[in-house]
């Protein structure tokens, strides 16, 4: 199927429809066709977030099962320890709602996009935040 005027290339962009962009033989039509990198991606990521997630979910889960059962060190790293075990856990709870968006096209409502967007949002710069602490607080241990 071709869209635009002779040899443009078929594919569902605009742009390649215009007849400033049709060109002959020189014309690479396999730059405007994404269905073998949508099929990718699709394959990518559930074979790559599942396992991601499920195994930061329990790792997260066992550091904060850890700090709960030994509560005698209280240092500020032990703090941001828990607060940034805290943080990734939230922010990996956001991956399924980010997942099914891309792979199914849901989308929520507006409240409910918005929420999900800041407390992801909030998790993401939350975790550096709690790094940063930890790295400023060793530094100073050192030094």
């Amino acid at each position: 199927v071709r869209l635009g005027g002779k040899g443009s290339p078929g594919c569902g962009s605009t742009l390649c429809g215009r007849d400033e962009y049709s060109g002959g033989a020189g014309m690479l039509p396999e730059l405007c066709e994404k269905q073998a990198v949508r099929g990718f991606a699709h394959n990518f990521q559930l074979i790559v977030y599942l396992p991601f997630s499920v195994l930061g979910i329990l790792g997260n889960l066992l550091v904060l099962l850890t700090h709960a059962r030994y509560r005698q060190a209280r240092s500020v790293t032990d703090i941001c320890l828990l607060h940034l075990a805290l943080s990734d856990l939230l922010l990996l709870l956001m991956v399924p709602f980010a997942v099914t968006d891309t792979l199914q096209g849901w989308s929520p409502s507006t409240a409910a996009c918005k929420a999900l967007q800041g407390v992801h949002s909030l998790n993401f710069y939350s975790g550096f935040f709690f790094l940063t602490c930890i790295s400023v607080d060793r530094y100073a241990a050192v030094v």
